[in-house]
């Protein structure tokens, strides 16, 4: 049986509305929000001209990021196919999604023993996505006010230092650099409008990835070399 779109707008407008209330949130990923938020997000791609559908989704994104903000609950969103959520969120509308998405995969990514299995997720690959089409795009530059693309640029790129520095396996750090996360960070790093914050966080991605040694050679082909000496020079 195929759900009633109304209903589904009703349901996800309901789970928002209960994600307000801190204690909820764990309780919420324990008992099928993921699953829930799949199924919408599943019917409202296949039917993206239903206006009730649309505002489901934004819904759901607001219950992501409004939940990943509580630890344990983060943690098990993490541990729940968290990352392929999110990953369908930026797949309906990478530009109106996008800052839900980023603060979401960033929290979980900030918690332990994720890593690995947000890798196998595609948390690199939404990196790379996002970073291309929305936060050194010139055209979303347009869309988004300038502290949201700050704001963003930094949490992303978080993401991506959490990811590095957890990950234990020389290989998933190999791959993380094969899938093309250093252009973004070096553009970031090299930016004279980059904050000092912003840059420590490129350096320890940097330092983190460096450690695997079959990505040395295209680290320093992609121009890790040069935004490594910039940034000894910043603060």
């Amino acid at each position: 049986m195929v759900p009633e779109p109304s209903v589904l707008c009703l349901v996800a407008t309901t789970l928002r509305l209960l994600s307000w209330h801190t204690p909820n949130a764990v309780i919420m990923t324990q008992q099928g929000f993921l699953e829930i938020a799949s199924k919408i997000l599943k019917l409202a791609d296949e039917r993206r001209e239903d206006i009730s559908l649309r505002a489901a989704v934004f819904d759901v994104a607001a219950t992501v990021e409004t939940i990943s903000w509580v630890g344990p609950a983060s943690e098990v969103m993490a541990h729940s196919n968290g990352t392929m959520v999110v990953g369908a969120l930026l797949k309906y509308d990478c530009d109106s999604l996008c800052r839900s998405a980023v603060v979401a995969l960033c929290n979980m990514a900030s918690c332990g023993g994720v890593h690995q299995m947000m890798v196998e997720e595609g948390a690199v690959g939404i990196h790379v996505h996002v970073c291309e089409k929305v936060l050194f795009s010139k055209v979303s530059s347009n869309v988004h006010q300038r502290s949201i693309i700050v704001e963003l640029r930094h949490r992303v790129t978080l993401m991506l230092a959490y990811l590095a520095n957890g990950l234990t396996g020389r290989k998933a750090r190999g791959r993380m650099v094969k899938e093309g996360v250093i252009p973004y960070v070096l553009r970031l790093a090299s930016a004279k409008t980059t904050s000092l914050a912003t840059k420590e966080v490129c350096s320890s991605v940097l330092a983190a990835l460096s450690h695997a040694p079959n990505t040395r050679t295209l680290m320093i082909e992609q121009g890790a070399l040069a935004a490594v000496t910039e940034l000894a020079d910043c603060g």
